[in-house]
This record gives C-alpha cells, structure tokens and sequence, in this order.
C-alpha cells in the first residue's frame, strides 16, 4: 500500500512528490473484549512493518508509526480498533513523524525494539529461561518500564511439527535494557521461538508488559525464532 500511495502521488504531481516521501500510519490497535485470541490481527500487525516489527526498516525507508494495541476501548460505538484515545495516537505517531520525517534527533520516538534472545534449559527440568535484549537507542534516556509481568509465551517443538505448542512465560528480572523470563515447555519439547503481545487484544488500556519510561512508548509485538542448528 505505502509503494502503491507514493507511487500515485510522484506521477499524480509529475514527479513534484518526492518518490519516497515520509509516510505514517497508526498500527491495528485492539479488537473486541476478549484477551485469549490470537488471529489475523496478530499477522496483520506483523504485516505492517513487512515482517520487521518496527519500522523505518529496510524495506520500509522513511516510515513511522504509532503503536496503539493497548488503547482498545470495547465499548467504543465503532469497534475496539477504533480507540476512542484519539490523544494517546496521535501523541505517539506525532513524535515518530518529528523524527523521521523531520530529522529531529533530539526525539525519542521508538518505544523498545528488541534486538537479541538467548536461551537456557535447566537441564533435567521441564524450565527455559530466556534473556530478551532491547536496542540501546530504542529504550530511551530511562530505559524500560515493567507493567505487567505477562504477555510472552514460548513456542515449543517435538519431533513431530504438528504438536508444537504454545506456553506461558513470565517476566522475572529487568535492567535498563532487557529482561528475563521463565517458562516451560512440556517433556520431550524444545524451545523454539517467543513471542510478545501477540494477540487481538494483548492488554487492558495502557497495561501490556513494556514500555520505554521516556515519552511513555509501548514496545511492539514481536516474533522470534531460534537459529536452526
């Protein structure tokens, strides 16, 4: 879609618009009342930031966005994903424009990107520990702020694929920068890959698990899979 609008508007102008100019968009916020579903909202959220989780990437230069899953309001009359928080959205996009499409160096605008997973099997237990590290720039002057201790989950494989499943981790330990977990993964499973927020609704208004203390910025949803060996 952003290739499509920018490509419209450079020959719409005859080439007057810049071919990549800045282009913002508010990420899906929540949907419905109900925490436990995790649909395509989840991949579409994925989607908008062609698979990176954040934005600008390589793939999309020049783009900003507002994370806006934790200000879902069900009772709003147009649906959840509508957030009646118009303020809170157009707070966070506003930054991340001044930013990105300003130049603005002096703006914090990301919320914390994670950059790095370890992993640890406490051997002959069914326990994983994992250590999830956010970019040093991403968490701002404060480094990040723990509000809820849940919202990661594991996803663990056996032998065969089609059992894999989905368990719950717990934020146990926090620094500046990154954080610790622990979970478990049935017996005979390994743990593969972690997830975070990774649901239509991930939290109650303002409550998922990580926010940068700078600027008040949620952290996205994100994926990550363990290197294959």
């Amino acid at each position: 879609m952003i290739d499509d609008w920018r490509s419209k508007w450079f020959y719409g102008t005859d080439k007057l618009t810049e071919p990549e100019f800045p282009f913002g968009f508010v990420q899906l916020s929540a949907n419905g009342n109900d925490p436990v579903i995790a649909d395509g909202f989840t991949v579409i959220r994925w989607a908008q930031t062609a698979d990176y989780g954040y934005v600008p990437n390589l793939r999309e230069q020049n783009v900003f966005m507002a994370v806006a899953m934790d200000l879902g309001n069900a009772s709003s009359p147009y649906g959840s994903v509508h957030p009646n928080d118009k303020q809170d959205v157009g707070y966070r996009l506003a930054l991340a424009g001044r930013a990105v499409a300003y130049g603005d160096l002096d703006v914090y605008y990301s919320g914390p990107i994670v950059t790095d997973v370890s992993l640890t099997w406490m051997a002959n237990t069914t326990t994983w520990l994992a250590t999830v590290k956010y970019q040093h720039e991403s968490v701002g002057m404060g480094g990040i702020e723990v509000r809820s201790d849940h919202g990661f989950e594991y996803y663990c494989t056996t032998v065969d694929p089609t059992q894999s499943k989905i368990t719950q981790a717990k934020i146990v330990s926090n620094g500046f920068n990154s954080l610790g977990l622990t979970g478990y993964c049935p017996m005979r499973y390994i743990l593969k890959g972690i997830r975070y927020a990774w649901y239509t609704k991930p939290c109650e208004f303002k409550k998922c698990a990580v926010y940068s203390k700078e600027n008040e910025l949620p952290g996205p949803p994100f994926t990550w899979n363990a290197p294959v060996n």
